[in-house]
């Protein structure tokens, strides 16, 4: 029992020590010395080092001196004049130099006097007595597997960094060595954690970080210091609070030294073994990150204007290191925004952070917030009314507008600028009165530290215009056009930026976006694209975007020209070898074995069923897609009908659907409005349905099984008759997403004609009050015109039989896990599907087989819910077919230009009818609409035109339109133009 009380004594005494509880330690050596009156050294070691600390306390402040360091300032704190601490020295000294004279260490003062000299080692240093330091700790006789806990531990490591402080001061490049080997004697000790051991491996730490990067050290040994400084921060075996203004400065050159090494490729991994540098580069921001935003927090006391320019520093630091190595996971990502979100409380009207919150919010796809950040942002940079650019004939508001962008610019950069010189002199003076005299003497007018101010510049703004343009989050395409011109303005006039290399980069994604959002304006739209491919003659997408306009004005030679450039630069986008095979089958080339050739190598070379399902998979699905049915329709045009090719296609999109997941995005919704329980759609659903699914019975029914229902079917019978007028009344579709309008505005000086067709009047005035529902209570049913039909289809299905018996058997997807597949995309992926059952429906039409074409048109019809204007549009030309069905043609084009009143294709189907009606105003009226907006390309527009000029006798006007047809005729193509992906 006395042998663990003289333990315990002595265990109370040195965790007093630890925990640096100074005040205690002459009460606690008192009673060591009573319990241990043989022994001295250690008694008057602890109340003399106590003193000491005691004394040193009163003028050092360890952590806000450093504020402002940097690698080649860190601040020195006061020391003691030498006559302060005199009489501690020379009593310790004497008590060392009393048990020396032995010369061995045998009993516990003997070694309880190695450690005196570290004390004393201290004092000299405290004092600036760095020779005299260097002396006493040369002269120690421990060594670190001597000790092993404790607080003879942390004099120890203690005594390591005191030595590397002086050879610091010396310059001597031992110094870093022994920064090192105190940080290696506390990892050989990892469970003991205690608050002066803290102090001393946070100081070596520190001050060997800084270190390293004024000398240039190696990547591989700065890193593993910076590493271990978070570690200790991320363990919490600091304290939050302590010591937040050092941490600040180590992590604000953590931060740039991991990115600039990353970005140089010399970055070194955590897990030297891994090949994956950019997973553990981006885990390492992560955490490094996640640490700043805690500190931050802590920060929270401090004075507004102090905290307002670290918000910033740490935003444009965050988001520098995330552009060079990544963003992470969405939920990263996300964390990332809401941060942002909680930092404008402590940033009033931030323009580089609404700028970082744009674009944080674009890689999420939020469209809306998006849309509404771009808003935010431009405000503050002082437009407010872009619409005002639309009549700026001379462009001087623009000239005016990109004038005061860069004049707010300036202003908000000068005015933050001067608001953190402030914070920075305020600083200054704040730790003056703690440093020594050597630190005042040699302190330098500090720069503001980078980040710490608003510094948007014209480069911003125009990167954040071409993002907002690239993925659509403006109001309207006359919107994008503005944002277009104020970029390529501002570029423009900006002389100081144009030696930069960024400068024709930039000009040129602004010639190119200004080129696409001019769209119909050739002029305007083709000069800005040949702009932008002088500036940057290496850019597929330029190319690409010159070729598709000029393949829209007509220039085929020159659009081939530009796409084998886009080719050259990039081989494998889809939609180029698309684009070229069309030329080639234009009426100016007429090289329909050259088209087919290419659309055939394309696909070869496209196995697209054997690609990994990544981020750019669904693209090229669609592209591929697309290209195939451009195959098939220039097929039918040179050799027939080709019911097999038909059968592989949809084959090869519902194999498509069920490796990305998207099966039950095309299984055709069924209606869930009351009182149709017994209509004819219901008794289709177990009779004709195409993507049938029955989780009871089969998960999924094979797409083969479903075309040869439809093949097989002579005629399809409602078991409930045709639903009656009232019953369709009832019936609403879900709300439609209306059509952009055209981008021109029409100013036609001829009356209105009054004709019921055109008006709609009572329809429109009945969809306004349904929250713009379309019904299908028009005279007409989809399902009503299937009638009972004798007729066989055996070809067809023979043929059909014999292109899956010699088709290769490919391998069967199991259905893909959820993709995160946005709706939109998911409707873009249905209207595929739609729009080979149009195919289909044409072609039964062009072979008379009118009842298949009905229900080809059914199909799309289901998968539309009955909001298709193409799907109508298809419908009234089987109808005006059959001479006995003009009424019903007539309605069909009627519900068609309702779901879309721009539709050109409808509209001149309708001028056609009248015509034959002679109707000759009416169709005068509709003709003037189409080729005065969306359908100035169509020839078949010009050539009713001209057959209306010749009814009415100005045979100049008729041979004029007549000739413009002609000439479009040989430049149009089998395919819509409007369908090829464009990059704004």
């Amino acid at each position: 029992m006395q042998g663990s009380n003289l333990k315990q004594v002595f265990v109370d005494l040195d965790l007093a020590r630890c925990t640096e509880k100074w005040k205690d330690i002459p009460e606690l050596a008192k009673k060591y010395k009573k319990q241990y009156p043989q022994e001295s050294v250690l008694e008057l070691t602890a109340r003399l080092e106590a003193e000491f600390i005691l004394l040193l306390q009163q003028f050092k402040n360890d952590d806000m001196i450093h504020t402002l360091d940097d690698p080649n300032h860190v601040a020195q704190s006061k020391r003691l004049l030498a006559t302060q601490v005199q009489l501690v020295l020379v009593r310790l000294l004497d008590v060392i130099q009393r048990q020396l004279k032995s010369g061995e260490l045998k009993t516990p003062d003997d070694w309880q006097a190695q450690f005196s000299k570290i004390i004393l080692a201290r004092i000299y240093f405290e004092t600036k007595r760095y020779d005299k330091t260097l002396e006493w700790l040369q002269s120690l006789a421990l060594r670190l597997e001597d000790v092993k806990s404790g607080y003879g531990l942390v004099l120890l490591v203690q005594a390591r960094v005191i030595k590397a402080r002086c050879l610091e001061e010396q310059d001597d490049t031992e110094a870093l060595g022994s920064y090192m080997s105190a940080l290696s004697a506390v990892e050989e000790h990892p469970k003991e954690k205690n608050m002066a051991l803290n102090y001393w491996i946070e100081d070596g730490l520190y001050r060997s970080i800084l270190l390293q990067l004024r000398k240039k050290g190696p990547v591989k040994q700065t890193m593993k210091l910076m590493r271990s400084y978070l570690h200790y921060c991320r363990t919490q075996q600091w304290p939050l609070h302590w010591r937040i203004h050092k941490r600040w400065i180590i992590f604000r050159h953590y931060i740039r030294y991991l990115t600039r090494a990353y970005q140089k490729g010399v970055y070194v991994p955590i897990d030297e073994t891994s090949s994956a540098s950019s997973f553990s580069a981006l885990n390492e921001t992560i955490q490094l990150v996640s640490q700043f935003q805690i500190l931050l927090n802590e920060s929270v006391k401090l004075s507004s204007l102090e905290l307002n320019h670290k918000t910033l520093e740490l935003c444009h630091l965050l988001v520098a290191a995330h552009d060079t190595i990544g963003w992470g996971p969405k939920e990263y990502r996300e964390r990332v925004l809401k941060f942002f979100y909680q930092a404008r409380a402590y940033t009033f009207n931030s323009i580089s952070l609404s700028r970082h919150i744009f674009h944080l919010q674009a890689s999420l796809g939020q469209s809306k917030r998006t849309n509404l950040s771009l808003k935010n942002y431009l405000q503050l940079l002082g437009i407010t009314k872009l619409e005002i650019l639309r009549e700026d004939e001379d462009h001087s508001i623009l000239y005016d507008m990109t004038e005061k962008i860069q004049e707010s610019l300036q202003s908000i950069t000068r005015d933050s600028l001067a608001s953190a010189s402030k914070y920075l002199e305020i600083a200054e003076k704040t730790i003056k009165d703690g440093l020594d005299e050597f630190s005042v003497a040699n302190t330098t007018k500090r720069k503001v530290p980078p980040g710490t101010f608003e510094n948007d510049n014209v480069f911003d703004v125009v990167s954040t215009i071409l993002v907002a343009l690239k993925h659509g989050f403006v109001d309207s395409s006359e919107e994008g056009l503005v944002l277009s011109d104020i970029a390529t303005h501002l570029l423009e006039e900006s002389e100081g930026l144009k030696r930069t290399s960024q400068w024709k980069t930039w000009m040129a994604q602004s010639r190119r976006f200004r080129g696409c959002f001019y769209g119909q304006y050739a002029v305007q739209s083709l000069v800005s694209l040949k702009r932008a491919s002088e500036l940057d003659t290496q850019s597929w997408e330029i190319f690409y975007e010159l070729g598709l306009q000029q393949a829209t004005v007509g220039e085929m030679n020159m659009a081939v020209e530009s796409i084998k450039k886009s080719i050259e630069l990039k081989d494998n986008f889809i939609p180029s070898w698309h684009l070229l095979a069309l030329l080639q089958s234009s009426g100016i080339f007429q090289d329909i074995p050259k088209a087919l050739c290419i659309l055939q190598v394309t696909v070869q070379h496209n196995v697209i069923e054997n690609d990994t399902l990544d981020s750019e998979f669904f693209e090229k699905a669609i592209a591929f897609m697309k290209l195939k049915m451009s195959q098939l329709s220039i097929l039918e045009d040179s050799e027939g009908c080709c019911p097999e090719v038909y059968a592989q296609i949809f084959n090869l999109y519902f194999r498509l659907s069920k490796k990305m997941g998207l099966v039950s995005a095309i299984i055709p919704q069924e209606s869930q409005s009351d009182g149709i329980e017994n209509s004819s759609i219901q008794s289709r659903i177990s009779s004709h349905k195409v993507f049938h699914h029955n989780s009871s019975v089969h998960s999924e029914i094979s797409l083969q099984e479903s075309i040869e229902s439809v093949l097989e079917r002579k005629g399809i019978e409602s078991k409930n008759g045709i639903l009656s007028a009232s019953q369709q009344e009832n019936r609403s579709s879900q709300t439609l997403n209306t059509k952009k309008r055209s981008k021109r505005s029409f100013s036609l000086s001829k009356t209105r004609p009054d004709d019921p067709l055109l008006g709609f009047s009572n329809i429109r005035k009945m969809k306004e009050k349904n929250g713009i529902q379309s019904t299908r209570s028009a005279p007409l049913s989809l399902k009503s015109s299937l009638k009972s039909n004798n007729d066989s289809t055996k070809d067809i299905q023979s043929d059909y039989n014999k292109s899956t018996e010699n088709q290769p058997i490919l391998p069967d997807y199991p259905p893909s896990e959820s993709r995160d597949i946005s709706l939109s995309d998911q409707e873009r992926w249905k209207q595929i599907v739609v729009e080979l059952w149009i195919m289909t429906s044409q072609s039964c039409l062009k072979s008379g087989q009118y009842e298949e074409a009905l229900k080809a048109l059914y199909e799309a019809d289901q998968l539309t819910n009955g909001t298709n204007a193409h799907v109508w549009y298809n419908m009234g030309l089987v109808f005006s077919s059959c001479k006995r069905e003009r009424r019903r043609a007539m309605d069909a084009f009627k519900m068609a230009l309702i779901l879309d009143p721009d539709h050109v294709a409808t509209s001149i189907s309708i001028a056609s009818i009248y015509l034959d009606t002679d109707k000759v105003e009416l169709a005068e009226f509709l003709l003037e609409k189409v080729t005065e907006g969306l359908g100035w390309n169509q020839p078949e527009a010009w050539y009713l035109l001209s057959r209306v000029y010749m009814k009415q006798e100005s045979l100049m006007d008729a041979k004029t339109c007549l000739m413009y047809a002609l000439k479009l005729s040989e430049t149009s193509l089998i395919y819509s133009l409007d369908q090829f992906p464009r990059f704004v």
